[in-house]
Formats: C-alpha cells, sequence, structure tokens
C-alpha cells in the first residue's frame, strides 16, 4: 500500500542533478535572448541604413518591437516554468516526505496504448487487494514492469508532482493478459474500475474487476 517516507539517497541525488538541469537551463535562455536581441538591433539597424522612405522606417520598428516582445515573452514564460519546478525541488528536499508503492507480484495485466494515453496495469497487489496505474511514465522496458518494483512520487508545495520515478528490484515479468481495442475500454469504463491515473488500491482479485477475460495466470505459470 501506499507510505510516506524519507527521501532516499539515490532519490536525492536525482532531485540535485534536476536542479542543475534547471540552472543550466535558466543561464542559456538568458544568452539565448541576449543574441536573440543583438540579431533583431542589428537586423534594424541594418534595414534603417537601406530605407528612405519614412513609412517604411517606422513599419521596421514596429516589426522589430514586435519580435523583441515575442523572444521576451517566450524565454519569461519558460524561465517561469523553471523556477516554479526549482521552487518544488527544494520544498520537496527541505520537507523530506515521498510517497512509495512498493509492488512484489507476478501477476498482472496489460491494457495497451490506443491513443497517446500511456500503458495501464492491473497487478495483484496481494490475495485481497489489487493496484491499479498507469500512463505515459508508465511504458514497458526491458527491466520493467517486474515482480518486485517502487513507485515513488514527490509534490511540491501546491501539491504539484514533482517527482515520480519507477524502480525495478527484481526481474521482468510478461503479463498474463494483453487486453485492447474494445475489450480495454470496456474494462476501464466500467464505474467499479479503480482510476489508474490516481495509482489506486482496491480491495479484490483481478478477475474481480475484469470478468470477459481469462482468468489470469502467474507468468511463472503458478
Amino acid at each position: 500500500m501506499k507510505i510516506e517516507r524519507p527521501l532516499k539517497s539515490k532519490e536525492i541525488k536525482i532531485l540535485d542533478k534536476r536542479l542543475k538541469e534547471l540552472d543550466y537551463t535558466a543561464k542559456r535562455r538568458v544568452v539565448f535572448l541576449s543574441a536573440y536581441i543583438l540579431v533583431a538591433l542589428i537586423v534594424g539597424l541594418f534595414g534603417f541604413s537601406q530605407i528612405k522612405k519614412p513609412e517604411l522606417i517606422y513599419f521596421l520598428i514596429g516589426t522589430m518591437i514586435v519580435y523583441i516582445v515575442i523572444g521576451v515573452w517566450e524565454v519569461a514564460n519558460q524561465y517561469l516554468k523553471t523556477t516554479m519546478e526549482r521552487e518544488g525541488i527544494v520544498h520537496l528536499k527541505e520537507k523530506n516526505i515521498v510517497t512509495a508503492i512498493e509492488v512484489r507480484s507476478g501477476i498482472y495485466v496489460e491494457f495497451s496504448e490506443e491513443d497517446d494515453e500511456g500503458v495501464y496495469y492491473f497487478f495483484q497487489y496481494d490475495a485481497n487487494n489489487v493496484f491499479s496505474f498507469g500512463g505515459q511514465d508508465f511504458y514497458p522496458s526491458e527491466t520493467f514492469p517486474s515482480d518486485h518494483f517502487e513507485i515513488v512520487q514527490g509534490f511540491g508545495a501546491n501539491n504539484e508532482i514533482i517527482f515520480l520515478e519507477t524502480f525495478n528490484y527484481g526481474k521482468r515479468i510478461k503479463p498474463a493478459r494483453i487486453v485492447s481495442h474494445k475489450e480495454k475500454w470496456n474494462v476501464l469504463n466500467r464505474v467499479n474500475y479503480p482510476d489508474p491515473d490516481m495509482l489506486t488500491f482496491a480491495p479484490g482479485t483481478i478477475v474481480d474487476f475484469i470478468k470477459d477475460t481469462k482468468t489470469p495466470q502467474d507468468s511463472n505459470g503458478r
């Protein structure tokens, strides 16, 4: 089930690396904006030297102003996003609390991606509970899904997700069943299906929620 715990050293390293990336990106944006404005001024000055009609000079001045404002606006927006993410990471490190879900299971059903919504999973967490999760942060890889993994979430000051990592400790396993197309949406749209986007636990077994699929078997044949 979900537990709250302090950050581990490997998670702090990931956050520190992200902070360095954000600082580097911020510096690059300053350099980019400076070069952007310099180019606009050079092109403008060259244009002034070539234009004889006053009305065209006014048009050129207006164009330069619009050009510079667009660049400043775009960089300012990106800077704001970077600042908010940085503040969120600093808040998370100071709070030093994350939400972790550790799963040890060899039985799961995979719902394949249909339209960029990501991949969803339905794990038999224990004998009496299932774990539903998924999305674009959980695509299959060489090590995931495994029979032992941990999903860790960290939140910023406004409860936004700042940190989301999946750590694999076990061996890669195959799904008992891959559900797709109409069958997938028939299952996901059921009222009693636990919301996978919220990393939801629900009492019961996979069969309780997927009535029209074959009974899942353990990937090891148990």
